[in-house]
């Protein structure tokens, strides 16, 4: 009997993946290091939060260097709703 079962590829895996396959994409990674990881929490920590700017300022930076245009958005506020912005 075949049973399927999902496992899931962490973004490291990934890369070492397509290095064995030769096929390594031109690759920059963002990201913000928590002080703590143990407290579980919706909100973000003071040290996170302090990074957001910074952090975006880093992706709007790459996103240009690859020629895409980006334009701030007059509403600051962001969905948490996916399906928001899209009605069916």
């Amino acid at each position: 009997m075949f049973t399927a079962w999902k496992r899931e590829i962490d973004f490291l895996e990934a890369l070492t993946l397509c290095q064995a396959l030769d096929k390594v994409p031109e690759t920059v990674i963002v990201g913000v290091e928590p002080a703590d990881i143990d407290t579980l929490s919706i909100e973000l920590s003071p040290v996170v939060l302090r990074q957001v700017e910074p952090v975006m300022a880093m992706v709007l930076s790459e996103l240009e260097h690859l020629g895409v245009c980006c334009q701030k958005r007059s509403e600051a506020r962001v969905s948490c709703n996916p399906l928001e912005d899209y009605p069916h």
